[in-house]
């Protein structure tokens, strides 16, 4: 065997930090979705936001949602984890490029209008590169199970209510201002199979978004289909718009 494939076996597939991972193996959880005993958190602001009297909207005239019926059953989550959170599509990063010169403009017309046209001249020479600025962070897409206690339609679904109507707003510290804001950050935490030496399984990696709030909770189809009824579980899309990421 070769020098170079003995090298690669015995020292870079033994390499634990090289080993491919399972895709499988992560968590998503929400800095504030409970908060410190007594603090404010996003439940709790919820909480206040959804607070109804008798009538057909709550006291800020938003949609009746029970939110304060089920709020015993989130705050025994393990801290801000949410472990029916089962799918993430991460934006990518990209950059905007094109290229100048390189095309012989026609009588009349513009070196662009040129290049589009196929006209290339002066000389033959290609046309540079240029840059014309990073593009604009895309939306988190994070998919959630369904639960018997819907976290889906007693959690997320008047926080994007909640969202549009107070918005994304700097506030002050100040008990009122807290209870107004739902703004979170999303991290999502990647988990290695195994250390080197056995024990716990480590993060390898954890993206974290910053100032995120939900902005779309997708449509759900119920039906009764005989023959073939539906007995799986049931997964909704959500969508979270964020100021800036990180990569830790």
């Amino acid at each position: 065997m070769p020098d170079t494939n003995y090298t690669f076996l015995t020292q870079v597939l033994s390499d634990p930090n090289l080993h491919i991972p399972v895709e499988a193996n992560f968590a998503v959880g929400f800095t504030n979705l409970k908060g410190a005993d007594g603090g404010s958190s996003i439940l709790s602001n919820l909480n206040y936001a959804f607070a109804s009297n008798t009538g057909d909207v709550t006291d800020l005239y938003l949609d009746v949602i029970d939110v304060a019926g089920r709020l015993n059953y989130w705050n025994s989550i393990n801290k801000d984890d949410v472990f029916f959170a089962n799918g993430v599509t991460m934006p990518g990063e990209s950059i905007n490029a094109g290229k100048a010169g390189g095309a012989l403009a026609p009588s009349g017309n513009s070196t662009a209008a040129a290049a589009a046209a196929g006209v290339n001249g002066y000389g033959g020479f290609l046309g540079g590169n240029y840059l014309s600025g990073r593009t604009s962070v895309a939306n988190v897409d994070i998919m959630f199970l369904e639960t018997n206690q819907s976290f889906i339609d007693y959690v997320l679904r008047p926080w994007v209510i909640a969202v549009s109507h107070y918005g994304l707003f700097a506030r002050n510290s100040s008990v009122t201002a807290a209870s107004q804001n739902f703004k979170t950050d999303i991290i999502v935490s990647f988990i290695n199979k195994t250390t080197p030496n056995g024990g716990a399984a480590p993060h390898r990696k954890t993206i974290t978004y910053k100032n995120a709030v939900p902005i779309a909770v997708d449509a759900s189809t119920f039906n009764f289909s005989y023959g073939n009824p539906k007995t799986g579980t049931r997964s909704v899309k959500t969508t979270w718009t964020y100021s800036t990421y990180e990569v830790s």
